[in-house]
This record gives C-alpha cells, structure tokens and sequence, in this order.
C-alpha cells in the first residue's frame, strides 16, 4: 500500500489568480496508479520524481519520468501514470489553478511541455510545499507566497528546457517555438520559419521534429486546439470569435479541424463538458480525480 503525505486546500470563497488544490509527498508502490478523464484534468499537476521510475501517459504518448525529472500536467488534456513496482516513486508534487498559472505557463513558452528531464527543481518546488504547510500562515498569505514560488518553478523549468536545447546544438529549435507561441493568432507558414533561422524549409522541418517530436505545423495545431478547449470550457465566446483569434476565416473549416484532432465539433465539445457532473465551474475543480488500485 503505497503513502503519501498530503495538504488539502478547500475552495476559496472568491476567484482568485492563484490557488491550491492539494500538495504533498507520494511514496509509491505498485498499486499506485491516477487517472484524470478530461473533466478531471482541469488542474496544473507539476511533479518532481525524487526516486524510482514510473510511467506516465498523456495524449497518446508515453514517458517514463525517473528520478531528477520533472512533469507538467496541463488542464484539458487527459492522463494516467503509474508507479514502477520494481523500482518506485518517491515524489514531490502541487496540484494547482487560476489564471495566473496558464499565463505564466503560456508566457515561459510551456504550453506543449509534458516531461523535463534532468530538471533541477526539487527545491523550488519543496519550499512551495513547506509554504502550503507552514501552520503559522494565513490561507491568504499561503496562497501569496505559494503564487511566487509557482512562477519562480516554471521560468526554472522553462530555462532547463531552454538550455537543454542551446546546449545540443539546437538554439535554432528554441527561437522557432518562440515565434510559433508569439505567432499563436494566425497560421505560420514553413518559409517563414526558414527564413528565420537561415536554413532551408526542408532542413526546418527534420530539424523541429527531432527535437520537438513534431512539425512545426502540428506543434502551432495542437497549442491552438489546447486554447480553443480552454476557452470553449471556461468562456460564453462564440465558435466564429474563437476560430478568428486563432487564425482561421472559415469558422467550418475550424470545425471541421477541431473535430479531427478533438473527436468533437466545438459545440460538441462544449455541450459536453457543460453537461458534465462539473460544468463550467468545475474547470476549477478537480472532483473526478480517480485513483485506481490494480
């Protein structure tokens, strides 16, 4: 049976830019496994692996998360992980939300960032948690402190990333992503990219994808399905407003789009999520939070 040492949070009485879910330390053992559906999914999860390794799944993709590694969950995007039975977890972690931290995520260039190895943030992440459990404080203050420490977490884990890719090689890498997120309204085309780093469009490609692990046309694609769901979830804006802030003239086109990345139009979408045991205000929440014993 595997422990875990934890600091629940209520929610706050007002809406507030920063706020805690639950921090704590996991022990982990082999019948240690979470799944958030996509309802559940609707907070900030950043986790440390002290030691052990485990298994984490996220948007059909697989990574195994070993000690001296860190994860990002975002909300809007369905996982699971588990914990390796012949060499567990021990990890720190703080599940989080607000709009601060999407604008800091956002902001640092994190949007599509899931796992960051050899990412030395286990003390920023631990006196965020020493904070949430400092008995001495004010819920208030809590929250205050804990809002810095969270920023000061992601602009560490943004410059491991950063660094990690100047430091193979791949600067060039870094200044794409850059432009593609600052470019987030509109579609950029491959020779505008190119042209950016002074290699050819062919080049541009192969080299994004090696390091990325996708083309920079589907890494734009899924940040822009990432902020649509967030706004479809969270915002009475309209589908046309939507698909016009993000580049596209043709609201069916969109559609059509979202719904062969998504598996539902937007309204679809939306109406679903509306509908659930949640709804708009549980994208705050995360009740659905399944913890599963194999």
């Amino acid at each position: 049976m595997y422990t875990q040492m934890l600091k629940h949070f209520g929610d706050p009485a007002a809406e507030q830019p920063f706020w805690i879910e639950l921090v704590g330390t996991s022990y982990c053992d082999y019948t240690y496994k979470i799944t958030r559906t996509l309802e559940a999914s609707n907070v900030y999860v950043a986790e440390y692996i002290i030691k052990g390794t485990g298994t984490l799944k996220v948007g059909g993709k697989e990574y195994h998360p070993s000690a001296g590694d860190f994860y990002l969950l975002q909300p809007g995007t369905p996982h699971e992980y588990y914990s390796s039975a012949h060499d567990p977890w021990v990890k720190i972690f703080a599940n989080v939300y607000g709009p601060l931290c999407h604008s800091v995520v956002d902001d640092y260039g994190l949007m599509n960032t899931v796992l960051v190895q050899n990412c030395d943030v286990q003390k920023t992440l631990q006196e965020l948690i020493d904070i949430a459990c400092d008995n001495t404080l004010l819920e208030s203050q809590i929250m205050t402190k804990c809002a810095g420490k969270f920023v000061e977490l992601i602009a560490s884990v943004a410059g491991n990333v950063h660094t990690d890719m100047m430091g193979t090689g791949n600067s060039e890498v870094n200044l794409l992503c850059d432009f593609l997120n600052a470019n987030i309204h509109r579609n950029v085309s491959i020779s505008e990219l190119s042209r950016l780093i002074f290699r050819s469009p062919d080049y541009t490609i192969k080299l994004f994808k090696k390091v990325v692990g996708d083309t920079p046309y589907d890494y734009q694609l899924n940040r822009k399905m990432e902020l649509c769901k967030r706004r479809l979830c969270t915002s009475s804006d309209s589908i046309s407003d939507i698909a016009s802030d993000l580049g596209y003239t043709d609201p069916q086109h969109f559609s059509k789009l979202f719904k062969s990345k998504c598996g539902l139009s937007p309204r679809q979408y939306r109406n679903q999520y509306m509908n659930s045991h949640e709804g708009h205000d549980g994208y705050l929440r995360n009740e659905g939070l399944n913890i599963e014993k194999e």
